[in-house]
């Protein structure tokens, strides 16, 4: 079973571009991927590839979505050759996390802090802990 999560990145203009991502979207996965290895600028990147199946610490080149590398993220456009699959908008912070219908939603502000679900990712994993179980 899935664990979905949305990934955001917040604009210098207050506005939010963001992806859906299908697997491993729980803060010591995704969250931890995102803090890790994603700044401003390679988020930028991977938004531009649209929603994402996989995330990973590498963006990669395009593969056969059945055939994944172990080593790229999978994306449903680029590696699939899905329609309609490429980021949304939203006019500011509030109006993405209210999207709702996802576990987790992560997102970088410009204050270069990853969030998820109002929580500072760091301060989550200094306490072992995942948003939501305490």
């Amino acid at each position: 079973m899935s664990t979905n999560s949305m990934i955001g990145l917040e604009r210098e203009d207050g506005t939010v571009l963001a992806v859906y991502c299908h697997w491993d979207g729980y803060p010591s996965h995704n969250g931890r991927i995102l803090r890790d290895h994603y700044d401003a600028e390679k988020t930028e990147q991977l938004l531009r590839l649209g929603n994402v199946s996989i995330l990973h610490k590498n963006i990669g080149v395009a593969h056969e979505f059945d055939a994944r590398p172990i080593d790229a993220c999978t994306f449903y456009g680029r590696d699939r050759g899905e329609d309609g699959q490429h980021a949304m908008c939203y006019n500011n912070a509030e109006e993405y996390m209210q999207e709702g219908g996802h576990e987790y939603m992560y997102l970088l502000c410009t204050n270069g802090v990853w969030y998820v679900n109002d929580l500072i990712l760091t301060v989550l994993d200094a306490l072992g802990m995942e948003e939501g179980t305490f």
